[in-house]
């Protein structure tokens, strides 16, 4: 979690060092501050200007790396979907892109027990686990095994394919999905329920702060801090002056807080 109120004092204090003079009024800076922050994480999970035919990967995507993971860790959330009798299941309100979804398969094996002589430890023929090789025997039972199995998300085009084939038809042990608006479909529809993780929109940061004698003094209780780990927090800090920049024409400003964090400064 990385504190709102230490942006904004280095973003300043790194403006104040170019001498822009550039200090964002409390409103200014709440309007800026959650789209830094959104496109820092839309760069993180994959610029979609990026993608080109034959190039299915941007330069940078999520789960690709350990630190990618690692910055984005803190949107990651897990949960239940329940599917209806459609196989439709709604998203979260909070949903932002999917990491993976899962179905519980269960499968139930005939598993051969051992049986033990009665007499347990008086046993003189037993050996240490209590069996008595001269009256061993077997019992047959059945034992449910819980499998996570993985669900491959699809085009509309491969989906309606899939579904409609005799050789590729999904099943339980080998379901697919594709996103719909405001869900997700899956098939076979039976599934009743399916096990979500995926990347939630973070909370709207806010600069809180009191008003006195014309002085903007910071408030913790009403603000909100950005939920991204302090190892990004440099980054939000140019990305910010970046925006600074634009807002007061400062040229050389812009100029220097983007090569900063090209150079990943």
């Amino acid at each position: 979690m990385i504190n709102i109120n230490e942006v904004k004092q280095y973003a300043e204090f790194l403006a104040k060092k170019w001498q822009s003079g550039a200090i964002l009024a409390p409103d200014q800076f709440n309007l800026v501050i959650p789209n830094v922050v959104n496109n820092i994480i839309k760069r993180y999970y994959g610029l979609a200007e990026q993608y080109a035919p034959g190039m299915p990967m941007p330069s940078i995507s999520a789960e690709e790396t350990q630190l990618v993971r690692d910055y984005l860790s803190s949107l990651k959330t897990p949960v239940k979907l329940a599917v209806n009798d459609q196989g439709m299941a709604v998203l979260p309100t909070d949903y932002l892109h999917k990491s993976v979804a899962t179905y519980t398969y269960s499968v139930t094996k005939k598993v051969n027990q051992v049986l033990q002589n009665a007499e347990g430890d008086n046993c003189d023929d037993c050996d240490d686990d209590g069996v008595n090789p001269t009256q061993q025997g077997t019992l047959v039972k059945n034992e449910t095994i819980d499998i996570p199995k993985p669900i491959k998300f699809k085009s509309d085009e491969q989906f309606d394919w899939d579904v409609a084939s005799s050789l590729h038809k999904p099943t339980k042990e080998y379901p697919l999905a594709r996103m719909v608006a405001g869900g997700i479909e899956f098939a076979p529809k039976d599934l009743g329920e399916v096990n979500l993780i995926y990347f939630a929109y973070p909370p709207r940061p806010v600069w809180g702060y009191t008003t006195a004698g014309g002085f903007n003094t910071y408030n913790a209780a009403t603000s909100t801090n950005i939920n991204l780990p302090q190892m990004c927090a440099e980054e939000v800090v140019m990305a910010t002056l970046q925006r600074l920049g634009i807002s007061i024409r400062e040229p050389m400003l812009i100029n220097w807080a983007d090569k900063q964090r090209q150079q990943g400064i």
